[in-house]
C-alpha cells in the first residue's frame, strides 16, 4: 500500500460510525447514478440500433431542408 491508501484507511478507522454511514450513503449514490447511465447508454444504442435507418432517413431530410436555407439566406 502505498501512503494515500494508508492515509485514507487511517482517516475511516478513525470516523463516527454517523460519518461512516453519511460517507457509504454518498458512494452509494455515485454508484447508482453511474449504473442509471450505463443502463440509459445501452438502452440508447439498442434503440439506435434498430431504428436506425429511420433516424438517417429523417436526419438525411432535415440535412437537405437547412441546405436549401443556408443557400436563400
Amino acid at each position: 500500500m502505498d501512503l494515500t491508501e494508508k492515509q485514507v484507511i487511517s482517516i475511516i478507522n478513525h470516523m463516527s460510525f454517523a460519518q461512516k454511514q453519511a460517507l457509504d450513503n454518498k458512494i452509494r449514490l455515485v454508484q447508482r447514478e453511474k449504473h442509471r447511465k450505463q443502463v440509459r447508454s445501452a438502452r440508447n444504442q439498442r434503440y439506435y440500433q434498430r431504428h436506425k435507418d429511420k433516424i438517417l432517413a429523417k436526419q438525411k431530410i432535415k440535412n437537405v431542408i437547412y441546405n436549401k436555407f443556408a443557400q436563400i439566406s
